[in-house]
């Protein structure tokens, strides 16, 4: 009791007037509701936030890691998209950039998921595991969902069919931090011909520092 009475005190101390109550009329912030509320606002006060950490991570053993992405330049609405192919030591295969000119981020997310699983099955590849950052790309592509009138039908449903071919190949949302190396190559498709579709056997050396830190396994804080 020692402490709660000290705590009244402190708090009796700061707010004085909370004495001159009239009697039949109580403080709407007196006695143990007064206190309860004080000792909540204060442990509340004193939490920190929690500041989780995410690494890329690479696919099993015999399977390949399909990560996409698109970047959008909100001053001039110009859109890229680019990702890359690595295996289970974490060592690049190939990667792809396509500059896709004037359009919105939505578009050049699924243009990146779309273009990168053709990508991927070109390449003879079988066993996928794709990642992405936007999960409102995700969810029109592998959720059940009509999208007849959607303005980007068409590249959802390319992106469906992809799917479903004769591989065993999934979809994943992931966090942007684990994700740098494919938004680091969408980045640099922005300096690409107007729809032009690159393929890169080695990686730029932009990329290279993000694929050092993922092979590495750093994490990066996400707050």
């Amino acid at each position: 009791m020692a402490l709660v009475d000290s705590f009244l005190q402190f708090n009796e101390g700061e707010h004085p007037k909370e004495k001159a109550c009239k009697c039949g009329q109580p403080h709407p912030l007196h006695g143990s509701q007064f206190f309860n509320n004080s000792v909540s606002y204060h442990l509340n006060a004193y939490i920190p936030k929690k500041v989780k950490e995410y690494a890329w991570q690479p696919p099993p053993q015999g399977w390949v890691k399909l990560n996409v992405d698109g970047s959008y330049l909100g001053n001039s609405g110009l859109a890229s998209a680019g990702g890359l192919l690595r295996d289970a030591s974490s060592n690049w295969l190939c990667g792809f950039g396509f500059n896709i000119g004037e359009s919105s981020i939505l578009h050049a997310e699924i243009i990146g998921i779309s273009y990168g699983l053709q990508f991927a099955w070109n390449m003879g590849f079988r066993r996928v595991i794709a990642e992405s950052d936007s999960l409102t790309a995700i969810k029109l592509i592998t959720q059940e969902q009509n999208i007849s009138f959607h303005p980007l039908a068409h590249l959802i449903e390319d992106c469906r069919k992809l799917l479903s071919l004769d591989w065993y190949c999934s979809l994943f949302h992931i966090y942007r931090e684990r994700n740098f190396s494919a938004d680091a190559l969408a980045k640099k498709s922005h300096g690409l011909e107007f729809e032009e579709f690159t393929i890169w056997d080695s990686p730029p050396w932009k990329v290279v520092p993000f694929l050092n830190k993922d092979k590495l396994g750093i994490a990066f804080k996400r707050h």
